[in-house]
Parts: C-alpha cells; sequence; structure tokens
C-alpha cells in the first residue's frame, strides 16, 4: 500500500522513467523537460544535502517561494526524508515569516531571493531557532549565527552521497506523517497552522480516474500560488497519473503563448483567471468594427442558449427539486433543432477561434477557490471549453467535490471527491436533498489538526471526524452539491484570496467619520463596503469647512464627504497598517441611519451578515 507522495513518485520513477515530469523555462524563457528518472535522483541529491545538515524526521522547514521548478523539488526532497514543508509566497510580510517560521520551530529555510532574505534579517531575533537559509536566487551574505547557501551549493552537499539511506526512509514512510502546515492568511492576528498529512494528499491521487482523465502525455498549466493547497494537490494529482507540470504565470499574454508552445491538456485555475480572459475577449471585440461586434454578441447568444438546451436534452442541469428529465427534454428538443444551424455557424465564425488559443489538446480547466460565475462557465461551454468547478478548503487537502469529467452538471461543484457529505439543519439533523444547510465533510484528506491549537482543532472537527466549512449547501437529487452561501464571515474572491471582514471593518471604524462597516465580495473580484457614517463628526467637518446641504440624507452624497471618507480607508486599510492589496476597500457606499437590533444587529449587536445582504441588496449589487 502506498502511504506517501515520495513512494509514488518512487515507483513512477522506473514506471514512468523517460516521461517529462516538469517543464521548466530556461533564462530565454524557452521550456525544457525534465524527467521523472532525472527528478527523481535529484531529489536522492537534495535529500541527502538535507540530511548533511542535520535534518531530521518530523522536522519543519520553510519554503518561500513563487511556482518554479526548484519548488517541487525542495517539497519532494522533505518528503523523502519525513520532514515537513512550511510554504509561503514572496507576498509574506515580515511579521507573519517571523511568525510562521518561530510558531513551526523551522530551523532551515529556502528563500527565493534578496528580497525575502531582506524581510528575514529584519526580524531575525524573533525566530530564535533558524539555523540556516538556502537562497535560491542572487549572493549570499555573512550573517552572525546563521549558515547561509546559495541554492547550487547546497545541492552539492549531496551529491557523491550513499542515496540507499534517502530510499530507506521513502520506503518506511508512514501515512500520518506530517507533510506540510499551511498557515492561513489575512490580518486576523496570529495565523492558524493546518497540518496535513501523506495521506491527505495521496487521498487526493487514488480517486483522480474516477473523475477526470488524466495521464501520461498530458501537461497541466501551472499558473497558482503553489504553496495553497489547491496549487498543491493538482501537482500531486499530475504527479500520481504520470502527467507533467509546466511552469506559467496567471497573466493572460503569458499563459496563452504558453498554450501556444506547449498545447497542455489540463489548466488548475480559480474563476478569476476565466472571468479576465472572457472580459480581455470582449474588451478586444468591443474594441473593433460595429459589424464584427453585432456578429460576435449575436452568435454567442446564440451558442449559449443552444449549449444549455444541449445540458436540459443531456441531463446536466441540476434538480433541486423534483422534476422530470422526459419533460425537460421534450421541452428542449424543439428549440434545440431551430438554433442548431445558427448554431454551427456561430462555432464557425466567432467561439472556435476563442477555442484555437488553448490547443487542440485542451480537456478542461478545473476551477476552484471560489464559486464559478455563471455567465463565466456559459460562455466559455458554448466554446467548447469544459470547465470543471472544484470545491475544498485547505483543511481538507483541499478537494473534497469536483465535477465529473464524463457528466459536468452545470451550476454545481459536482459530487463528493472521495468523502462524505451531510447538510445539517438549524437543529443540527441531516436534510434531504433541495435543502439549503450547514455542509460538513469527512475523509481521508481531513487535516490532522491546527498547529499546537487542539482547542481550534475541536472545534473544527468532531468526534466522528466531521469537519465543519462553515459554508452553507445544497444537494440536488442527483447526489450533487451547489454551495449558496458562507456561515462563516472568510470573503473569497474570485481569484481564491481568502480574507476576514472583521478586521477590515474594526480598522475602518477607528476613523471618526464611520460608526459601523460592513466589508462584503465573495466571489467578486474585489471588496467593498457599506460605512454607517457619525452623523455629528461628519456635521462638524461640513461646519468647519463651511460646506451647504439641504438634509441629513443628502449628506451621503455631498463630493467633499465622499473624498473625506475615501481618504480615511485609503489611511486606514494600507500597507502600512498591514494590508494586502486585495484587502483594500474599492468601492463603497455611506449610510446616514444606523443600524438596529433585531434588523441589522443581533441581541449582542453583532452584525447579521445575511440580513444585511438582503436588506441592502441593491446597493451591494450596484459595487459589482
Amino acid at each position: 500500500m502506498v502511504n506517501t507522495i515520495s513512494q509514488i513518485l518512487k515507483n513512477y520513477s522506473e514506471k514512468y522513467r523517460d516521461n517529462p515530469i516538469q517543464y521548466i523555462k530556461d533564462s530565454k524563457g524557452e521550456f525544457y523537460p525534465r524527467s521523472y528518472k532525472e527528478f527523481y535522483d535529484m531529489t536522492l541529491v537534495l535529500s541527502s544535502a538535507l540530511l548533511s545538515i542535520g535534518t531530521i524526521q518530523g522536522e519543519k522547514v520553510g519554503v518561500i517561494s513563487e511556482n518554479r521548478g526548484e519548488w517541487l523539488l525542495i517539497d519532494q526532497a522533505l518528503f523523502a526524508i519525513r520532514a515537513a514543508n512550511v510554504p509561503r509566497g514572496v507576498d509574506v510580510t515580515k511579521d507573519e515569516l517571523s511568525f510562521i517560521l518561530d510558531f513551526s520551530d523551522c530551523e532551515t529555510v529556502f528563500l527565493e531571493n534578496r528580497k525575502q532574505l531582506d524581510k528575514l534579517k529584519e526580524v531575525l531575533t524573533k525566530i530564535p531557532k533558524l539555523k540556516n537559509i538556502i537562497l535560491l536566487d542572487g549572493d549570499i551574505e555573512v550573517i552572525e549565527g546563521l549558515v547561509m547557501y546559495t541554492f547550487a551549493d547546497f545541492y552539492a552537499l549531496g551529491e557523491g552521497s550513499d542515496k540507499a539511506i534517502v530510499e530507506g526512509l521513502i520506503d518506511s514512510g508512514e501515512r500520518d506523517d506530517l507533510a506540510t502546515i499551511i498557515f492561513t492568511s489575512g490580518t486576523t492576528g496570529d495565523p492558524k497552522g493546518v497540518m496535513l498529512s501523506q495521506y491527505n494528499f495521496v487521498h487526493q491521487t487514488l480517486f483522480t480516474p474516477d473523475y477526470i482523465t488524466s495521464g501520461p502525455g498530458d501537461i497541466w498549466l501551472s499558473v497558482l500560488p503553489v504553496w495553497h493547497s489547491y496549487e498543491r494537490a493538482l501537482q500531486y494529482i499530475s504527479l500520481g497519473s504520470g502527467s507533467a507540470i509546466a511552469y506559467s504565470k496567471p497573466i493572460g499574454s503569458i499563459m496563452l503563448k504558453d498554450f501556444e508552445t506547449l498545447n497542455p491538456t489540463w489548466l488548475g485555475s480559480v474563476p478569476r483567471i476565466w472571468d479576465a480572459l472572457k472580459t480581455g475577449i470582449y474588451k478586444k471585440v468591443n474594441s473593433g468594427s460595429a459589424v464584427s461586434k453585432k456578429l460576435f454578441h449575436f452568435f454567442t447568444k446564440v451558442c449559449v442558449k443552444h449549449r444549455n438546451l444541449t445540458d436540459s436534452l443531456l441531463g446536466l442541469t441540476p434538480r433541486f427539486t423534483k422534476r422530470s428529465r422526459f419533460i425537460e427534454r421534450l421541452i428542449a428538443i424543439v428549440p434545440w433543432i431551430l438554433l442548431l444551424p445558427l448554431n454551427g455557424l456561430g462555432k464557425i465564425l466567432v467561439l472556435n477561434k476563442i477555442k484555437s488559443k488553448f490547443g487542440n489538446r485542451f480537456v478542461a480547466g478545473i476551477s476552484g477557490g471560489g464559486s464559478l460565475p455563471p455567465h463565466v462557465e456559459e460562455f466559455f461551454n458554448a466554446a467548447g471549453l469544459l470547465l470543471l468547478e472544484g470545491y475544498g478548503l485547505t483543511e481538507s487537502a483541499p478537494i473534497v467535490a469536483l465535477k465529473n469529467q464524463m457528466k459536468p452538471t452545470r451550476g454545481t461543484i459536482g459530487k463528493p471527491y472521495g468523502a462524505e457529505f451531510k447538510i445539517l439543519g438549524e437543529d443540527g439533523v441531516a436534510l434531504p436533498p433541495g435543502n439549503k444547510g450547514l455542509l460538513c465533510v469527512r475523509g481521508g484528506q481531513i487535516m490532522l489538526g491546527y498547529l499546537k491549537n487542539p482547542e481550534l482543532t475541536t472545534f473544527a472537527i468532531d468526534k466522528d471526524g466531521w469537519l465543519n466549512t462553515g459554508d452553507l449547501a445544497m444537494e440536488t437529487f442527483d447526489g450533487e452539491y451547489k454551495i449558496v452561501g458562507r456561515e462563516k464571515d472568510t470573503i473569497v474572491l474570485l481569484g481564491g484570496e481568502n480574507l476576514e471582514p472583521g478586521p477590515i471593518e474594526r480598522k475602518l471604524t477607528e476613523s471618526e467619520f464611520i460608526s459601523t462597516a460592513v466589508v462584503v465580495g465573495q466571489d467578486q473580484k474585489y471588496i467593498s463596503a457599506l460605512l454607517v457614517i457619525d452623523l455629528d463628526s461628519i456635521k462638524d467637518f461640513i461646519a468647519n469647512n463651511n460646506i451647504v446641504y439641504s438634509e441629513e440624507d443628502s449628506l451621503c452624497e455631498l463630493p467633499e464627504v465622499r473624498e473625506l471618507v475615501n481618504d480615511e480607508i485609503s489611511r486606514l486599510v494600507s500597507a502600512d497598517n498591514g494590508f494586502k492589496t486585495f484587502e483594500r476597500i474599492y468601492k463603497f457606499k455611506l449610510l446616514s441611519k444606523s443600524f438596529e437590533i433585531g434588523k441589522e444587529l443581533s441581541g449582542k449587536q453583532d452584525l447579521k451578515r445575511h440580513a444585511i445582504s438582503e436588506i441592502y441588496k441593491d446597493e451591494i449589487s450596484s459595487f459589482f
């Protein structure tokens, strides 16, 4: 039985020895392949180097880097010696960096470049256990109390060593070995460290054949941050199916060029990538001639309608109520036939040109990290580009649901992926299909727990192994699921970024002019805010600046007041205060009436977010 990702790699280094496992860009931007056998041998060398500096089983090692060929090599070298990867991207702040490395007791860290080293140098006193730094790019320097290596020099430490020692550690690997600690991001104080085991990731690879047809010869284009659990799982799924990973960027021009060069088969993505591609296509069309613009919009509508009718005929529309598939097909067949010629013409004149940008081998994009907007899914499906939406959490390594490539029911996250689901009502009783409730999941991908936080672990996972996702869901009568909301406050943007609204809201109310703030933006490109103004402070500002107004309701529309509040937002929710770019407020609506208990506020005066979303749905929709 295979217990670890390293054991899969060892087996496949012979089975697929000459097949590419990676496509990496050289200094000229040209891709070159690295075979399974070559990669595995390099893993053994790097593992030996780690052992030579005293890295032991169970040790945690920091990896602060973006996607690149060395990342997976470091990851697998750590797995081989049964050590754990503690990853983070290069957007990490110096305070986050010091907390993560110190809290994880890291003695060694891999850093992508000098910029990360400069951050680290500012907080070294907060990481007393740190001993070794390996720099992937750039020159090293002397730092008292630390041993510094370039990646090349560090790799050389393992050359010529006895690889049998490493292979013995690989063979001894157990399913509960700690594989990684992924820390939550945001400005919520100390991040939580999600501990995932080797088997959490192995479990994902076991169910791949039941959902998609990935195999030897396939190429996965990697564009998402590799330290996130979603991209991690996709890389292990690629490895576990004998496929190859090619490293690209989530930038339309770069990604499409790489599609042209490599002709890949799969793309792991977040909704924002597909939304941006669709937006880019529409912008290009709208800048063209009036005739081409009218033809594009007309045929796109026709093809989308025909695709929806096709879904009805194939039984690919979700059933949240009991209805007859026969009647559904009967209703769809006549308009489907009538639109068939126009659909064919539209494909030839318009949509086939879009599909061709993705090469002639593209199978599907797997979208996760947030809900896929229906209009985006419809557009690309009409163009003949299959998008398979999945669902998961960092705590579940992360995939727990995925649309089946053979039966991609529109508007759902598909069926459970090697997991059990149950939807609970407010009384804690499981609900039948067609009812909205709290989604709980159980399976081999559920985390070991939160690092050094058993209380929080017990709160998240009950005694029977059920993980509370905090999401609201509904089951169809065919066993698929749809996420319909969130019980918890975490906001997930289209790009997959997770953020907590609370710290942003509290920061905004530090302004004397803002009494209450509500941050919104679930499944959107950016966040916005409803802001209840402090009337007294605003009136003082108006009086001091001799601004004329007619009544209180008009205060919120005064240009001077909006400019004042906008300056306050920019001052408070800024990089200087520890907020990331995706945590900035892009649009806001000023409200003069205070929130009321029982309406917008609970008895404890907490925000009733679902109620606010309904009461102010028009204002919120205007943001996006």
